[in-house]
């Protein structure tokens, strides 16, 4: 452990003062590709004039991994995001404090 002498050539004072070269082991970190979410409506055949009256019409977002648009040919595993009873699939997409979103949690996840 030293003080930084010089951050340009990137010594230290180390024992003895005698400058000390500092080699870092890690690299910058590389550009995360991330995913696509986009929003898709479906009117819900099941929820035609359920008892509640709740719209049939639903919003749900759904989660495309990188490249889902740029290679057509491959096949890719989506997330859809369907919500619960009284969820809204938006849900799955809103910043909450201290946690990550689904799309984030994903985009972390895939490699």
């Amino acid at each position: 452990m030293g003080v930084w002498r010089n951050w340009q050539t990137r010594t230290v004072e180390g024992r003895m003062g005698q400058p000390m070269e500092v080699r870092f082991l890690s690299r910058p970190p590389r550009k995360q590709m991330t995913g696509t979410t986009i929003l898709e409506v479906i009117n819900s055949r099941v929820l035609r004039k359920n008892a509640l009256g709740d719209p049939s019409l639903r919003r749900f977002p759904v989660y495309l991994p990188p490249s889902y648009t740029t290679h057509r040919t491959k096949h890719y595993p989506v997330c859809y995001m369907l919500a619960g009873f009284t969820g809204r699939g938006e849900s799955f997409t809103h910043r909450q404090a201290f946690s990550e979103t689904l799309p984030d949690q994903l985009d972390r996840l895939i490699k």
